[in-house]
């Protein structure tokens, strides 16, 4: 029974017309055929080959009997059927329940007549065969509306129309054709093996069935038969002349197979066909060496699939295949009937298959063969470095590793697609390439068979890969190389060359690496200092031999701690730089820049003194004899030097720091130029130097005397000012105050000496001490009172309480860079001292006031008995008897009288008695002056040690010394009411509206020389103003509150007459009789003249006869009140031959009738209108063209007021 899938055996055929293949390669290349004339000859002898392959599912297992090749003419034998339709715009597809065919015979409507029409027969399945076309029929149309299209293909399961609609369809089917009894054999085709290489397989026989053979000689004879005789393209895509193709040698081919390969996968036949696919050989495989050295002390072990090895090997190209048995061929003297005309069937006979179905031919159908003469080309051909290894020894060279890889070709459910790659190589203008790949078991050019990038992810992901391994890389430069592939399918078809370029270059030599940076500066008494640096660098020794380590310094300064480092081209250093090198005589460094030196280092970065033990070596048993510092025998690693060498001389006049910073290169065996500078910029390497550079703290004056500290606090400590002169530069960071008395400095230094009488001769003692000490000895006598910022300029120190020492300060610097000032010395080393002594205090007695009031004002007689001398005596005063009761509420002193001596001692105390007297000037006042004085002593007695301190007050005593003028009073100022009988006076005073010691003020108040009510009463007793007073009721006479100073005073009164004039006056009494008056007199009142008004309102023009307007008055109409009219207008003829028209008219209003104007009686005529709100309303009428109107209305008693309207 046959069974047919194509999951698990699948075949195809291909007709191979070697001679036209070679003469359609030559023209796409644009060669001339001469130079092939012998070439092409031997193609035209061997002439055109029938090519069959195919092959197996691992899941399936190999048949342990060769497979068989049966054949036959096609037949015509379709059947009508109606497929599922999917029609879509352009077309439409086709579906038959998975049914297999092999001939599709389709009856189309064409859609678009001037696209060509297409007819693809395809298989659904797995999804990597999904839509694989396997035949198709394609033409233009023709101007034709219908069209009969045909396509075969081994087992279609669906359709494809381009461009056209099925009208009607019949197929023949697969199974039908599979079942035919019609199917002749041909031969038999196996393994090349005997029966004593794989006693499980039936090797024989094989051949073609008219002439049986052993499994060996049979794949001898296919080999012969169908092997291709025509390899590679002769020239690349670049131009470079491929070298020539070599098959490999049937023999050699055949017996490589059976003494590598058939051993190893013998065990396969012995086990079912489906279990094939698990039998595995285990192998131990040693791992990589290079130059002699394994990189892993234990094998890896590799469990090799033994069918799948099977299969690969015939995969791999055209002749492993024929020799394997997976492929056959025919020139057509073995077939019946011409290979064009024939249509072939493959069994393979199975024992089990893996759905359980037994003794079994898995058949495959193949139709008839079409024309096959090229393969598709290399897709995105790209190379890339895979591996750059190290050299074995020192200045060896390095080695490259190429990647070349491609886009890997989809996989199809047809078997002409790639299989394998060839590779060349040649160099940029060469003509001639080279093999990459090692020849084949059988002597032939080599191939590799086409296996996608193991990666999921990166640059090879779905590519195939060739690597091209350990080509040695020049020192300098590059080696340029091209590269060419092509793709080889199992008929043994090559595509053309696909051609790239690749550049490989050594890296560059490692350079140094500068492991640490420190510089330093040397203070030599300005601020100029010179500076050196140590550089410690590590030089790798692995690869490249040092010839050279060139050292770079750049010294640059620094406005602040955090300066960044200035960008610095190491190739264009700036001027004023440092270089310094370290050559090596052998493995020892030296360094002949003037004033450096180099020493050797082990890891820690300590100076050797012997030999180190170089790295991954056991130490010796007995320690080798000590070498000298400096021996570079570190290892190869990377060895460490320090070098140190002069930068010049730093200026730190303006800054506290400056930076240093450093590069190095290195120069090795075989490279002419140096290595780039390390670190990189964005790495600087830097040392800081802080400066060196003291600051002295100028000396402060020396005082005439001994400097005494404050009067002592609340605690009883007196304090001291210690002082000093602003550095003036940035670059002190603290000043440090040190401290020292008069105690420790005797009792370490001068024991024996008696103390001065006096604190001034003591300080003369202590600074003749000081200066005689030696220099080292001075500061030993001090302590460090404190630390503080150098702003502001002083610094506050309590001495201890009762101490009556003379203390010692002396003042030091700190700069930012953390730089002590030494201790201070010089010409006069006590120049820098500064002393304070607690002072002796010492107070006058309170004195004694004595006030004297004279005419001019006040004299006070003071005296005082003081031990201290006085040279003032304060005088306080208050008006304040509150604020006497203490002299420090009392304000600031009146007045400062000077002291003199009296010559008299005071009798208890035998102090001398001081005295003054002076006037004192206090403003006249009717209250009390408060006087106290305080007697001032002289501050302070120098050599003594004493200070003055003011005396306790006297007792307060009350002065009065009132004004020397008789009291002020202001003007009046009069009011009136409406109807003239209330009267309001006003006026004001300084005087005090209260009790003086001296007495009171009193205020009357006079009507034309007769005392009026109330009765003369004192300031202070005078009521505040009363809201709503009625003068009408009685007179008052009231205060306001005091304002600025000042008292307002204010008289109401009321007159019975009116009409006569009244004098007011005001008296004012002070304490001591001294009386001042003002006097005002109040006018007769009169009835006042009422407010009289006309206004002449609404105006009317009328054209040619006259004009009319409104009059409105506030005069009543009676008595001899009238109204007078003036109007004004042009005459009949202009001037200057006619004269201006003058109207004039009066009317009594009295006299005016009552009515409407109606028709004027007169030129100028007037009518009273009603009144309206207390005016009276006028009507005028003016008879003529005027320009202007005048109104006057007035009489004997009433002043005439005027209106005017101008036109």
């Amino acid at each position: 029974m046959r069974h047919h899938d194509p999951d698990w055996l699948r075949a195809d055929l291909a007709w191979l017309d070697w001679q036209q293949i070679a003469r359609t390669r030559l023209e796409k290349l644009g060669e001339p055929t001469d130079p092939y004339r012998d070439e092409l000859a031997r193609l035209k002898r061997h002439g055109p080959r029938l090519h069959l392959l195919w092959a197996i599912a691992p899941e399936v297992g190999a048949p342990r009997v060769p497979f068989r090749v049966w054949v036959r003419t096609p037949t015509d034998q379709r059947e009508d059927f109606r497929p599922s339709v999917i029609s879509q715009a352009d077309g439409q597809t086709l579906f038959w329940g998975g049914r297999e065919l092999t001939t599709l015979q389709a009856q189309v409507q064409v859609i678009d007549p001037n696209r060509p029409v297409a007819l693809y027969l395809m298989r659904t399945g797995e999804p990597s065969e999904a839509r694989a076309v396997l035949g198709c029929d394609a033409r233009m149309p023709g101007g034709a509306g219908t069209l009969s299209l045909r396509a075969r293909a081994p087992f279609a399961t669906m359709a494809v129309l381009e461009n056209a609609r099925l009208l009607a369809a019949s197929a023949t089917w697969l199974d039908e054709v599979i079942a035919a009894d019609d199917w002749k054999p041909v031969e038999d085709v196996g393994l090349c093996v005997s029966p004593r290489d794989v006693p499980d397989y039936t090797s024989e026989p094989q051949g073609l069935l008219e002439a049986p053979t052993g499994g060996v000689d049979a794949a001898h004879e296919r080999i012969k038969r169908a092997g291709p005789p025509l390899g590679w393209w002769p020239r690349t895509e670049a131009g470079a002349f491929a070298p020539t193709w070599r098959p490999p040698d049937a023999g050699d081919l055949v017996e490589g197979l059976r003494k590598h390969l058939i051993p190893e996968i013998a065990p396969v036949f012995a086990v079912p066909e489906p279990a094939q696919v698990r039998q595995v050989r285990r192998h131990r495989v040693d791992g990589p060496q290079q130059d002699g050295r394994r990189y892993d002390h234990e094998s890896a072990v590799l469990d090799l699939p033994l069918l799948r090895s099977l299969l690969l090997t015939a995969a791999t190209d055209a002749y492993s295949a024929l020799a394997l048995g997976f492929a056959t061929g025919y020139t057509g003297e073995e077939l019946p009937t011409h290979p064009l005309e024939s249509e072939f069937l493959l069994t393979a006979h199975y024992g089990r298959l893996p759905d359980g179905q037994r003794d079994v031919d898995l058949a495959a159908y193949l139709p008839q063969a079409e024309p096959h003469t090229a393969a598709p080309a290399v897709v995105d051909l790209r190379a890339r470095r895979g591996a750059l290894t190290p050299p074995g020894v020192r200045d060896g060279a390095w080695r490259d590793s190429v990647v070349l890889s491609w886009q890997a070709e989809p996989a199809t459910a047809v078997l002409t697609q790639t299989t394998s790659s060839a590779a060349l190589r040649y160099e940029p203008g060469g003509s001639d390439a080279v093999e990459l790949l090692a020849p084949d078991i059988g002597g032939g050019s080599g191939l590799q068979l086409a296996t996608a990038s193991p990666e999921t992810t990166g640059p090879d992901l779905h590519r195939d890969t060739l690597v091209e391994k350990d080509l040695d890389l020049p020192h300098t430069g590059t080696l340029d190389r091209g590269y060419a592939v092509a793709r080889v399918n199992l008929f043994g078809v090559f595509s053309r060359w696909r051609d790239v370029d690749y550049t490989g270059q050594a890296p560059a030599p490692e350079g140094p690496r500068i492991v640490d940076v420190r510089a330093e500066a040397t203070h030599t008494g300005s601020t100029l200092c010179p500076a050196r640096v140590h550089v410690e660098v590590a030089v790798p020794w692995v690869d490249r031999t040092p010839v050279r380590v060139e050292v770079l310094a750049v010294t640059y300064p620094m406005a602040t701690a955090g300066s960044a480092p200035p960008a610095v081209d190491p190739l264009a250093p700036p001027a004023g730089h440092a270089t310094a090198t370290i050559t090596f005589t052998g493995d020892e460094p030296v360094t002949a820049t003037p004033g450096a030196g180099v020493v050797g280092l082990d890891r820690a970065g300590v100076e050797l003194t012997r030999t180190p033990v170089p790295d991954g070596e056991d130490p010796p048993a007995v320690p080798p004899p000590p070498r000298p510092a400096g021996t570079a025998t570190q290892g190869d690693a990377g060895r460490r030097y320090r070098i140190t060498f002069p930068v010049g001389a730093m200026d730190f006049a303006g800054v506290s720091r400056w930076g240093v910073r450093v590069f190095a290169r290195l120069r090795v065996v075989g490279h002419p130029a140096p290595t780039a500078y390390s670190p990189r910029p964005q790495d600087p390497a830097t040392a800081v130097v802080a400066s060196p550079v003291p600051h002295i703290p100028v000396p402060p004056p020396l005082p005439p005397d001994v400097p005494l500290g404050s009067t002592p606090d609340d605690r009883g400590r007196s304090h001291v000012s210690v002082v000093w002169a602003d550095p003036g530069t940035a670059q002190v960071h603290r000043m440090v105050v040190w401290e020292t008395s008069e105690s420790v400095l005797r009792s370490r230094f001068a024991a024996d000496k008696v103390p001065g009488p006096t604190p001034g001769h003591r300080l003369q003692q202590l600074w003749d001490l000081y200066d005689s000490l030696p220099a080292a000895s001075r500061q030993l006598a001090f302590r460090r009172h404190s630390e503080v910022p150098r702003q502001p300029t002083r610094l506050d120190v309590a001495l201890p309480r009762g101490s009556r020492d003379i203390h010692l300060f002396l003042v030091t610097t700190v700069t930012t860079t953390g730089l002590a000032s030494p201790w201070p010395a010089g010409a006069v080393p006590h120049a820098h001292l500064q002393a304070a002594i607690a002072p002796t205090v010492r107070r006058p007695d309170p004195p004694v006031v004595r006030p004297v009031v004279t005419p001019s004002g006040i004299d006070l007689e003071l005296e005082s008995a003081s031990a201290v001398p006085v040279s003032a005596f304060e005088v306080l005063a208050t008006r304040s008897e509150v604020a006497a009761r203490d002299h420090l509420t009392m304000g600031p002193p009146r007045a400062s009288l000077p002291a003199a001596p009296t010559g008299e001692v005071d009798a208890v105390t035998g102090a001398p008695v001081y005295a003054a007297n002076d006037p004192v000037p206090l403003a006249p006042s009717w209250d009390p002056w408060f006087v106290a004085a305080v007697a001032a002593p002289v501050a302070r007695l120098g050599p003594e040690a004493v200070l003055g301190t003011p005396s306790a007050p006297s007792p307060v005593l009350p002065v009065f010394l009132p004004p020397p003028d008789p009291p002020d009073l202001d003007p009046l100022t009069v009011s009136v009411s409406a109807d003239g009988h209330q009267v309001r006076v006003r006026s004001g005073s300084t005087a005090p509206a209260r009790e003086a010691p001296a007495g009171s003020h009193r205020l009357a108040v006079l009507l034309d020389g007769v005392a009026s009510e109330p009765a003369p009463a004192r300031l202070q007793d005078l009521p505040e103003r009363p809201p709503g007073h009625d003068p009408a009721a009685r007179p008052l006479l009231a205060r306001a509150p005091r304002t600025a100073g000042e008292t307002p005073l204010t008289y109401w009164f009321t007159r019975a007459d009116r009409s006569r004039d009244v004098e007011v006056t005001m008296r004012l009494t002070d304490p001591l009789g001294r009386v001042t008056e003002r006097s005002v007199t109040v006018l007769a009142w009169s009835e006042p003249v009422p407010r009289a008004f006309v206004e002449i309102r609404e105006v009317f023009r009328i054209s040619g006869r006259g004009v009319s307007a409104l009059i409105a008055t506030s005069l009543p109409a009676e008595g001899e009140v009238a109204m007078r009219v003036v109007a004004k207008g042009r005459g009949v003829l202009r001037p200057p031959f006619g004269r201006p028209l003058l109207l004039e008219e009066t009317f009594r209003l009295v006299d005016l009738p009552r009515r409407r104007l109606g028709r004027p009686a007169k030129r100028v005529d007037a009518v009273r209108m009603p009144d309206e709100a207390g005016e009276r309303r006028i009507a005028l009428w003016i008879g003529a063209e005027v320009t202007t109107v005048r109104i006057e209305v007035g009489s004997p008693r009433h002043l005439p007021v005027t209106d005017t309207w101008t036109a």
